[in-house]
């Protein structure tokens, strides 16, 4: 092969790599608001188990400002935002919001013990719900990270999905406390 062909292949795959590597690293940004005309709407009810096998439903926490965290062990940007979502469940710790994370693992029997390890070894203290399948679809969690905050009238007031920044989220939080 000519030494110009070699170079002008070389040109072309550099480029291709390059556009690769940008549409990679687009699908970790985040994305704020009205995603898919969810804001607004009633937040679809739920009963989950907990870690403990216990059920926790959203009815229960009517009244509240609620912050679903969809995330799961497979996500590397789910589990680099965890501290993050640790930092909200205790800004809030006081107030009437609760931060809850749903996993979307596939069901396995020893997930909530692989789960419950990891959010010993973070120092997570949040509630962490077993999603079976149908709770993050219902709330369009088909990329994550992906987090959902509820307002207090039960309608969700803001979705973030991608690498959140989680000042975003508290901002989120804040005005849904605000009414």
């Amino acid at each position: 092969m000519k030494p110009i062909l070699r170079l002008a292949l070389g040109v072309v795959i550099a480029a291709m790599a390059i556009l690769v590597w940008q549409d990679s690293q687009r699908s970790f940004e985040a994305t704020t608001g009205d995603i898919d005309g969810r804001v607004g709407q009633q937040a679809p009810a739920f009963t989950l188990p907990n870690l403990d096998d216990e059920p926790v439903s959203l009815d229960a926490m009517r009244g509240d400002v609620v912050v679903l965290d969809f995330w799961a062990l497979y996500c590397r940007p789910c589990l680099v935002a965890m501290p993050g979502v640790q930092a909200l469940h205790e800004a809030f710790a006081d107030e009437d919001v609760h931060v809850v994370s749903v996993n979307l693992d596939e069901p396995s029997p020893d997930r909530a013990a692989r789960i419950g390890r990891f959010a010993r070894n973070q120092g997570l203290s949040f509630p962490m719900l077993l999603d079976n399948g149908t709770v993050g679809w219902s709330y369009g969690a088909r990329r994550i990270p992906y987090v959902v905050v509820i307002g207090r009238d039960g309608t969700i007031a803001a979705v973030h999905r991608g690498a959140t920044d989680h000042r975003a989220v508290r901002r989120s939080v804040e005005r849904a406390l605000r009414g």
